[in-house]
C-alpha cells in the first residue's frame, strides 16, 4: 500500500512520460506536504482541530520507517506546538525542499516507477519517472473513487486524498466527468472539517493568484 503523499504524485504522474501533468503543476507541491501531515495524522502521530491547529499525538505509535514522514514528522515537532497548520506546512516544506524526488525515488526504490534522464541541449538532464507497476495506483485509484459514493460516511484517509487531489486539479483524470460536480462538492465538505485540506486550498489559492 502507498501513502497518501505517493499515491498523489502517482495520480499527478503521466504514466508514460513520468512528467506532472500541467494541471497540476503549481499546486502539487502544497498538495503533498498537506498530504504528509494528514498521513501522519491518519498513523496516530499528529491531531488537528478544524480550528486550524495541529499538534503532536500525546502517545504516538513507533517513529515512522519512511525517511521523508520522520523528517516531516521531527520539522513539525520543531515548532512551537500547538501551531497553526500553515506554519506546519511551512516547517515540512523547509525540511523537505525536494519532496517531489523524494517521493519518486523511494517509489522507484520499490519498483513501482522507474527512473529515466531526458537530454536537454545546454541545460542539466531532466529525471523523468514513468510507470513501472500500476498495481498501487489502480489501487488507491479506486479506494478514492470508492470514497465519492461514501458520501459522509467517507474514512479520513480517503476523503482527505480525495480532497487533495481535487485541490491539486486532478480531479478530472480520476473520476467521469459526470461526477466533476459531485467530487468538487465533496472536496468543500471534507475542507469545512479538515484544517490541513483548508490550509493547502488556501496555500494554492496565493500561488495561483486567485
Amino acid at each position: 500500500m502507498v501513502s497518501m503523499p505517493e499515491a498523489l504524485l502517482l495520480f499527478a504522474l503521466h504514466d508514460d512520460k513520468g512528467t506532472v501533468q500541467p494541471s497540476a503543476f503549481l499546486a502539487l507541491d502544497h498538495a503533498l506536504r498537506g498530504a504528509l501531515l494528514s498521513e501522519l495524522r491518519c498513523r496516530g502521530y499528529l491531531q488537528t482541530k478544524a480550528s486550524g491547529q495541529v499538534r503532536l499525538h500525546p502517545s504516538p505509535p513507533a517513529p515512522p520507517a519512511e525517511s521523508v514522514l520522520a523528517r516531516a514528522l521531527a520539522a513539525v515537532g520543531e515548532l512551537e506546538l500547538p501551531a497553526e497548520t500553515g506554519a506546519a506546512l511551512d516547517a515540512v516544506q523547509r525540511e523537505l525542499p525536494n519532496l517531489r524526488d523524494d517521493l519518486a525515488g523511494a517509489l522507484a526504490e520499490r519498483g513501482i516507477l522507474s527512473e529515466a534522464h531526458v537530454e536537454r541541449l545546454g541545460l542539466p538532464d531532466d529525471v523523468v519517472h514513468p510507470m513501472s507497476n500500476g498495481a498501487a495506483e489502480s489501487r488507491a485509484r479506486s479506494m478514492v473513487r470508492d470514497a465519492l459514493a461514501q458520501g459522509d460516511e467517507v474514512s479520513p484517509r480517503w476523503g482527505s486524498l480525495l480532497a487533495l487531489s481535487v485541490a491539486a486539479h486532478l480531479a478530472a483524470d480520476l473520476f467521469p466527468s459526470d461526477q466533476l460536480d459531485l467530487a468538487a462538492a465533496r472536496a468543500d465538505w471534507v475542507a469545512e472539517r479538515d484544517a490541513v485540506v483548508r490550509a493547502v486550498r488556501t496555500a494554492i489559492e496565493l500561488v495561483e493568484g486567485w
